[in-house]
Order: structure tokens, then sequence, then C-alpha cells
């Protein structure tokens, strides 16, 4: 019974709560379908070098990689943050180069390696095989879609807030 439920948390409204809003973003996820790639492109700050076609899905600082972005493809490969590209294709990586040699010829489904050294100082190849813009865009938005849920679920179990999902002001 109820007693021994006394001081946990609501559970059962907490699945009832998350079902519906799962319901609403599949929703929201056809309906926004068409418009994912042009937000991806505004709000991104898409990947190196402002591709239009094809991404290898990393985020630099110079020579260093301050992100891998999810879904894409050095997502899973031993490309990590922190690791520095000191080449691309046999060409030396600097600065002022590593995006235009990553963008390449800017066409989906082409092999690119890069040389990476990675903070022991050790140096491998790492091949990835540019994916269409469009392709990550979609893959990024359901990401952060779930994210998304994840934070707003944390901030109701901590803050214990009353009102729906969509009606909170924080």
């Amino acid at each position: 019974g109820g007693a021994e439920m006394q001081g946990m948390p609501d559970l059962q409204g907490h699945i009832e709560e998350t079902r519906r809003l799962c319901g609403s973003l599949t929703h929201m996820l056809h309906k926004d379908a068409q418009c994912v790639h042009m937000a991806f492109h505004h709000t991104s700050g898409v990947d190196v070098g402002k591709s239009n076609r094809s991404t290898v899905g990393i985020m630099l600082s110079g020579t260093r990689i301050d992100s891998i972005l999810p879904g894409g493809p050095a997502q899973g490969s031993q490309v990590n943050k922190g690791h520095m590209i000191i080449a691309v294709d046999d060409q030396a990586a600097t600065s002022e180069n590593v995006s235009t040699l990553l963008v390449g010829n800017d066409d989906p489904g082409v092999d690119v390696i890069l040389t990476i050294k990675n903070s022991a100082g050790s140096e491998m190849d790492v091949h990835i095989t540019r994916m269409a813009t469009a392709k990550i865009a979609d893959r990024r938005r359901i990401f952060d879609l779930f994210a998304a849920i994840k934070d707003r679920v944390l901030k109701k179990t901590d803050r214990r807030e009353s009102g729906g999902w969509f009606g909170s002001t924080d």
C-alpha cells in the first residue's frame, strides 16, 4: 500500500508525464522535420569550415578537438576531445588550414584520414567518412530533444516543481 511509499517520489506520475512528453516530442519531430536542416545551420555553429554538404562531426579550437558532434561520423571513432589534429590526408594541419583540409571536396561518403596526437603524445591515423550535413542535423536534433527531456526531468525531480512540463517558468 501507500504507507510504505510515503517520502518516495511519485514514480507513476513521473512515468505518465514522461510518456506524455515523449508523445509530444514525437509530434514535434514530425512537425519540425522540414526545419531541422535550417535550424542546425543557424544554431549549432556547424562543424569546421562551415561546410554546407558534408561534415566529419568535429568542433575545433585551432587544431585541438573541442567536441565531437553527437551522431556524427567522428563519434565512436578513436578521435576524442582534447586530441590534436596534426595532419589530414597526409597534409600537415595548422590552425589556419585545418578547416579547409577537413572540408576537402565537401562530398558526403568520401573518406578522410586524420592523423591525431592523443594526450599521451601517441600519434595514430583515424579513418572517418564524411556524412551529409542534413543527416547529422536530424541526429543532432533528436539528441538535443532527449537532452532537454533529461534536463526537465532532473529539474522537476530536484525542485519538486508544480504545473505541467510546458507551463513552468524556469
